[in-house]
């Protein structure tokens, strides 16, 4: 993978951080009680997630509760269980987890040392094995008859893991045949 393309999928990581963050702060509405752990919570990754080792991995979450209210980066860790404690804070860029599967999760510690802690799971695979894009034709639709004598434009679109760039998408997008059969990407 060129590192164009790897920065691309960090930069669509970090949109997809900002949104997925967005989303959930307003969604969450505990209602913490003086004297419990505080509530916490991970709004990125999902739960699910499948990365490729080889990118830097945005982790967002928060904690607070009803006596210290939100809590400070200090009192957040992140860590999975294979790879140990690897952050703190509300958002940890990391980019040295191992392949495999992953328990995330982020433990809040309160000012009472109170503690509580959400999880998620994720995958990372080597790009070596990561599968290949899923190519769909969109248009024109399957059993449409075109004349040859027309030019005829094909899209597509690609399913690819989280963090690869869908290049095999754009590429198929701008094929045309033409009346002499030939083709242009």
């Amino acid at each position: 993978m060129s590192e164009s393309s790897i920065a691309v999928a960090q930069d669509l990581q970090r949109a997809w951080f900002v949104l997925l963050l967005a989303l959930a702060c307003p969604l969450v509405t505990p209602s913490p009680v003086a004297g419990n752990p505080p509530f916490v919570t991970i709004s990125v990754p999902v739960t699910g997630s499948v990365f490729l080792e080889s990118g830097a991995l945005y982790f967002g979450g928060s904690a607070h509760d009803a006596t210290d209210g939100y809590l400070a980066d200090e009192d957040l860790i992140w860590s999975s269980d294979r790879d140990g404690i690897f952050g703190t804070g509300a958002s940890v860029t990391f980019a040295a987890l191992t392949t495999g599967l992953h328990v995330i999760r982020l433990t809040g510690v309160n000012s009472a040392s109170q503690s509580a802690a959400a999880s998620v799971t994720i995958e990372l695979l080597h790009p070596d094995l990561a599968p290949a894009p899923t190519v769909r034709i969109v248009t024109p639709f399957d059993g449409i008859s075109w004349p040859a004598v027309f030019p005829l434009d094909l899209i597509a679109r690609a399913a690819v893991v989280s963090g690869v760039r869908p290049s095999l998408a754009s590429a198929c997008s701008g094929f045309r045949r033409t009346p002499s059969g030939s083709g242009r990407g």
